[in-house]
């Protein structure tokens, strides 16, 4: 099977979760290529190589790229005035839409004239916001070819109009959470034709010790922005050394946020016991997952669907404790799997983890739990055998 995977930028730092997903499908077997409409980051193959991923076949956009859109354009007007009609049927009265939609069109036809020549058997749009303009160009010109788009919470509140057109008629819609399905429906897709997959971890990946715990170690991880709630794991912190002062807190991640972060940990008088660690390799995050007892998420991101970190905490053996996000009982359980608290609950969440630094036996059969879940429903490579599946359901139906 020949997938062709569509994304805006690949790869990114703060997206390791694509990556994992592109190397569980090569290992299973399926023939992957990724294809991003906008220019490469400078750091581009850096990241490609430190996640394994130095030969996979990887395309652009950009000034080459456009300029053979155009001409692409001219040897096929017939699919550039269909794009067109296909964006102003939707985004007219949207300018903002609509420009961004157009910016993308001679991207979109270049990898259009690449896609007749090599006839991928799938065409997966990772993100179903702007790739859609090409998934619309793909479900056009290659009827042989299965347009499968996932929906997440981000495209979701994005509310591109061209995602709901080309939901309706795709080969495969697909959402990494539960919570997702109501909004889907109402784009007009029913909820019993969406192929429901949680974004997976990848098992092989986790240290062979997990057992190594340094006492009062707490880790956080996510990208250092305001809406990831960094600032409230501070304060939290900041009550746990009252009680306990050799706690320490490591915080793994980078972003515009940290010089606002760092002063606040300076205020709160945490600077000799909290790590600013900046952005680390993959496998660094679960090296030091496996080093700590508890691991702290507490995002008030509005996007956020079951956080992939506290998948991979909870596979860590950490004792989780977690804002509650949409969907989050697809993940965990309140006092089961780890701790589920109101977001922005600064008092709540150092209670609990004071909680679990006072009784580390009762919180051993959390973390049993957690592992277990984990193991049983986020295993990566299930889930992406579960995707080869679906494309090849739907590419034998249509």
């Amino acid at each position: 099977m020949r997938v062709w995977t569509i994304l805006m930028t690949f790869p990114l730092p703060s997206e390791t979760f694509v990556c994992n997903d592109v190397a569980a499908l090569r290992r299973i077997g399926v023939d992957v290529a990724v294809h991003a409409l906008l220019p490469a980051r400078p750091d581009a193959d850096e990241i490609l190589a430190q996640r394994g991923l130095a030969d996979l076949e990887v395309t652009h956009g950009g000034g080459v790229a456009s300029s053979r859109g155009l001409v692409a354009a001219l040897r096929r007007p017939g699919a550039l005035l269909y794009v067109l009609g296909w964006i102003l049927s939707h985004s007219v009265t949207k300018p903002v839409h609509l420009v961004k939609s157009l910016v993308l069109v001679p991207r979109a036809l270049d990898l259009l004239a690449r896609a007749l020549r090599e006839k991928p058997d799938v065409v997966h749009l990772y993100w179903g916001h702007y790739p859609a303009v090409f998934g619309a160009l793909v479900a056009r010109f290659l009827p042989g070819t299965v347009v499968s788009m996932s929906l997440s919470a981000y495209d979701l509140l994005r509310a591109y109009p061209g995602s709901a057109r080309l939901a309706r008629s795709a080969g495969l819609v697909s959402t990494w959470a539960g919570a997702n399905l109501p909004a889907i429906e109402e784009l007009g897709v029913p909820r019993d034709e969406v192929h429901l997959s949680w974004q997976g971890v990848d098992l092989r990946r986790l240290p062979k010790d997990l057992g190594r715990k340094e006492p009062r170690r707490i880790v956080t991880a996510g990208r250092l922005v305001e809406a990831k709630g960094m600032d409230d794991v501070l304060r939290a912190f900041a009550r746990v050394v009252e009680e306990w002062p050799d706690a320490r807190l490591v915080v793994l991640g980078d972003g515009p946020d940290r010089t606002r972060l760092e002063q606040i940990a300076s205020e709160l008088g945490l600077s000799g016991s909290t790590e600013f660690r900046g952005h680390v390799a993959h496998d660094e995050v679960f090296e030091e997952m496996a080093r700590s007892e508890i691991f702290v998420f507490m995002s008030r991101y509005a996007a956020e669907r079951l956080p992939n970190v506290v998948k991979e905490a909870m596979a860590c053996r950490c004792v989780v404790v977690s804002t509650w996000t949409p969907g989050m009982e697809e993940l965990m359980t309140d006092g089961e799997h780890g701790f589920v608290v109101p977001q922005g609950a600064v008092d709540e969440v150092a209670a609990k983890i004071g909680r679990v630094l006072a009784s580390p036996e009762a919180a051993a059969a959390m973390v049993e739990a957690g592992e277990r879940r984990v193991h049983a429903h986020f295993d990566l490579e299930k889930l992406m055998a579960g995707f080869v599946q679906r494309w090849r359901r739907a590419g034998e139906s249509g």
